[in-house]
């Protein structure tokens, strides 16, 4: 669980910050806050979406503001299915209060809270990672660059708040607390779909604390929303909001799915801003099928694998984390509609990764593999610059997936962790990862 050596770092520098700790506080916190906040802000200038803070704007805050008036006041924008409100109903009343401000104050207030979720998600991943300062520093410049936390940020939308939630909830794990865990991941789950996958997974691996938790959130809101709404406004919503989207894929450029990417290939750059379901053809939908079921397949045969038959546990702490990563990395390459900000998430196995000298990472291909996929899910989500552009039917069909390809390098590199730890007792024993 090492980090870079402190040898790395000259002595008399390191003698200087023991003697004068204002200059420790600003090479270390204040100056890399501030380029790390600049780096940010010049992505949130150049990158999607145009408008800023639509989703929230056109979604979330308006939900707020029509639950004002009662249940009934939903009714027009789950009618709008995508263009409205898409979540379960009873979300709406997360943001009743938001719906209380103008809408001016409202997004200042939201964009703070987003601001709060992202630092303090970053201190938390430096905790479990347990990161000396500059491997922190440095995470922290992987978070200023992260291209799909920026287009989620500036869209509006909670991806970046749920990175935080997943932070607290292998914190929690760390320590115990496996049905508060569980309670936190369920409402994770509630809010966005494709995490039921998360669920699954625990009931896998036995670990009852963690599912009761997780089904106590999802039946809590469930009934809830049923008791407030009633069942002809959530048939629907599922009519309108749900089914038509797990049926067909959408080829938008902000769908980063393996059915988006051979959706884009069969309908070119007259899908780029189509969010409408597309049905496949034939061809196009076994292809994605065979993907979609392959990395699923070897997904699953990794996860089979025995280990800590050495280590005295049945299923180790370490492992049940790196496979945590594992499947919220599955959920975000395969669901359905994977919007981009959903790739946040894969900050999670990062900050495991910068500034370590793990074996797990130890030649040279596999740092490399793992520094390719950083950049490549640090793009900026970008549209209409390639449309003009001699590229832009290569890029149309295949570069606008470079966050899918950066997942899927991801994904497959937890599983070589996964793999290395089941071959290696001691991998698990020490809880590295």
């Amino acid at each position: 669980m090492s980090s870079l050596p402190s040898h790395h770092v000259p002595a008399n520098l390191l003698a200087r910050w023991r003697a004068t700790p204002w200059q420790t506080v600003l090479c270390l916190f204040v100056m890399p806050m501030a380029f790390s906040g600049g780096l940010a802000l010049l992505l949130l200038v150049v990158s999607d979406p145009p408008v800023v803070l639509q989703d929230f704007r056109d979604a979330y805050y308006l939900a707020g503001v029509a639950v004002q008036a009662g249940p009934h006041g939903l009714s027009p924008m789950i009618a709008r299915g995508t263009d409205g409100f898409v979540n379960l109903p009873i979300i709406a009343y997360l943001f009743w209060p938001l719906g209380l401000l103008p809408v001016f104050w409202a997004s200042v207030l939201f964009s703070i809270i987003g601001v709060f979720c992202v630092l303090a998600a970053w201190w938390l991943l430096v905790r479990l990672a347990e990161l000396e300062a500059q491997s922190a520093v440095l995470l922290l410049l992987v978070f200023a660059i992260n291209g799909p936390m920026i287009y989620g940020f500036k869209e509006g939308n909670v991806s970046h708040i749920l990175l935080l939630m997943f932070a607290i909830a292998l914190t929690w794990l760390r320590r115990g607390a496996e049905f508060s865990a569980g309670l936190l991941l369920g409402f994770a789950a509630v809010i966005k779909p494709p995490l039921l996958l998360v669920g699954i997974y625990f009931l896998f691996r036995r670990r009852w604390s963690v599912v009761a938790g997780g089904a106590l959130s999802c039946a809590a809101a469930g009934l809830l929303s049923l008791a407030v709404f009633g069942w002809a406004m959530h048939v629907s919503w599922y009519e309108l909001c749900i089914k038509p989207y797990s049926d067909n894929p959408i080829a938008a450029f902000n769908s980063q799915s393996v059915q988006a990417f051979f959706l884009r290939m069969q309908v070119g750059l007259d899908g780029w801003f189509d969010w409408s379901p597309i049905p496949f053809e034939p061809a196009y939908w076994f292809y994605s099928t065979i993907v979609v079921g392959g990395i699923a397949a070897f997904v699953v045969l990794t996860l089979l694998m025995p280990a800590g038959r050495d280590s005295g546990q049945a299923h180790p702490l370490a492992l049940i984390q790196v496979e945590f990563m594992m499947i919220v990395a599955l959920a975000c390459v395969i669901s359905p509609i994977s919007w981009s900000h959903y790739y946040t998430w894969f900050l999670m196995p990062f900050a495991f990764f910068v500034g370590r000298d793990d074996p797990a990472w130890s030649t040279p291909i596999l740092r490399g593999a793992g520094w390719l996929g950083i950049v490549l899910l640090s793009t900026p989500v970008i549209a209409d610059i390639w449309r003009s552009n001699w590229a832009s039917s290569t890029y149309g069909q295949i570069g606008v997936s470079s966050l899918l390809f950066g997942g899927i390098i991801w994904l497959l590199l937890l599983c070589r962790v996964r793999y290395r730890m089941a071959s290696d007792a001691h991998a698990v024993a020490d809880n590295s990862f």
